[in-house]
């Protein structure tokens, strides 16, 4: 068993070390919960030796710090929150506790305190959300013990755009900004600044950022269109995130050079699986198409899945622009009107996606199960595949309900391999319910949109069983 004294003693030694609940301090420690006895036991020893002190609502502190104080720096650096009643919460860059790790399951890592330190809204002094701060650590507390804080300097602002509503009001425009970000308006200069009309959603540069007894200033950058119309909320949003949207030339171009190097015939370091008989199966609105599958039966009755997912690695190269800028996108974005995608269109709606027919290059995984479902092995490959027929969920189901009633009118192979995939389903089914799987079948909403893009419903979707 692991002794838990060392490093609980590591953590209140340190200068900044605060009064913490045991809980808390488990999490902190990174103590599994099925050591969660011994840990407080060793804790309990601690206070019995009088290295420790119990406090208030089931605080724990060192004997010779008063709990629930300042720290012994003046200033501490972090990130802010605002919320909507005007208040924000402070979490620093990192903790008290040092870097000290003992045996595999018990460490100490930079990590945030167990509780954030609450800003009331009179000491911000203009910061918004996601700004870094320095924060003096008051001598109050909250109702319940929570440390307060007051905003002394702001470091860095976390963005300077923001996306409102225009106003007009004594022959000036105003913006009240989306969100919790400031609860007045912004003064815009003179009506009409970019063709602006009231109740237009715009986008404004902060030229002064509120400040106690000075209000805020800005100017409008852009104007998305009226409130309400057809595709200005997504717009919205798109700025208000501050989410990217067109491509840089050079990323551009390198999607172009790795496009024309593309080469289907190519397939040396890859395994040719393009006259397997591979399907790909999305629902009826999907909008990227990037994993396949097969699936064999051995007369012995055990299987072999193959899974198949787009290799977008392929195309982007170590180092090169559209790694850097992959990298900074993270991933794409799924708006109700359109994709603003990790990757150029030319590699994420073409030579990445598995299109029927189409030679592509994939990343396979190719899972062996027994004849009753128990997993047994796996291999990985880089592979080739063409896809053999591409199915909406909603197609697929008459078919696994009728199979007779399709013969002739799909393809042999192709049906057998879906009489295959439902009956291997349902032997995966059987065994997750068997160890305890729950079954949340909990109706999803999908929002109906017209022509216009307008919102025109609602409907749910009927989840196959």
């Amino acid at each position: 068993m692991p002794d838990y004294l060392p490093p609980l003693r590591a953590y209140f030694a340190h200068p900044d070390a605060i009064a913490v609940r045991v809980k808390d301090l488990q999490k902190l420690l990174k103590v599994k919960q099925s050591q969660a006895a011994p840990f407080q036991a060793a804790v309990e020893q601690l206070v019995i030796a009088g290295e420790l002190r119990r406090g208030k609502n089931g605080t724990v502190y060192k004997a010779d710090f008063v709990p629930k104080q300042a720290p012994s720096v003046s200033t501490i650096e972090g990130t802010l929150k605002r919320t909507a009643s005007g208040a924000g919460y402070f979490r620093p860059v990192a903790s008290a506790a040092p870097d000290i790790a003992i045996e595999d399951d018990v460490e100490i890592v930079n990590d945030e305190p167990a509780e954030a330190i609450y800003i009331a809204a009179n000491h911000l002094n203009g910061a918004l959300t996601g700004d870094t701060v320095r924060i003096e650590v008051l001598q109050r507390q909250r109702p319940g013990g929570q440390l307060c804080g007051r905003v002394v300097e702001i470091v860095k602002r976390k963005r300077t755009t923001f996306v409102g509503v225009y106003h007009e009001q004594h022959k000036r425009g105003f913006v009240t900004l989306d969100g919790a970000v400031v609860d007045y308006p912004i003064s815009v200069g003179d009506p009409g600044a970019k063709g602006a009309r009231p109740n237009d959603k715009v986008v404004i540069e902060m030229l002064r950022f509120p400040s106690p007894g000075e209000p805020a200033e800005g100017v409008i950058t852009q104007v998305l269109g009226p409130r309400g119309a057809p595709g200005v909320d997504c717009l919205s949003i798109i700025h208000e995130f501050d989410l990217p949207d067109a491509f840089p030339e050079e990323v551009l171009e390198d999607a172009r050079q790795q496009a024309h190097k593309f080469n289907e015939h190519d397939l040396a370091d890859r395994v040719d699986l393009t006259r397997e008989t591979v399907v790909t199966i999305d629902p009826v609105d999907a909008r990227d198409f990037d994993d396949a599958i097969s699936l064999e039966q051995h007369p012995d009755g055990s299987w072999r899945l193959g899974v198949h997912i787009a290799d977008v690695a392929h195309f982007v190269q170590p180092g090169s622009p559209l790694d850097r800028e992959a990298t900074n996108r993270g991933n794409s974005v799924y708006l109700p009107d359109r994709v603003l995608p990790m990757l150029p269109e030319i590699l994420s709606n073409a030579l990445s996606s598995l299109q029927q027919d189409h030679v592509r290059f994939t990343k396979s995984a190719f899972i062996e199960f027994t004849a009753d479902g128990i997993p047994t092995h796996c291999d990985l490959a880089n592979t080739a595949i063409k896809v053999t027929r591409r199915f909406a969920y909603e197609e697929v189901m008459p078919i696994i309900a009728d199979p007779d009633a399709y013969r002739g009118k799909l393809d042999a192979k192709v049906l057998s391999l879906l009489i295959r995939m439902h009956t291997l389903a349902m032997i995966l089914r059987k065994r997750r319910f068997e160890h305890g799987a729950l079954n949340l079948n909990i109706p999803e909403v999908k929002i109906d949109f017209s022509k216009e893009g307008r919102v025109a419903g609602a409907h749910t979707t009927v989840h196959d069983q």
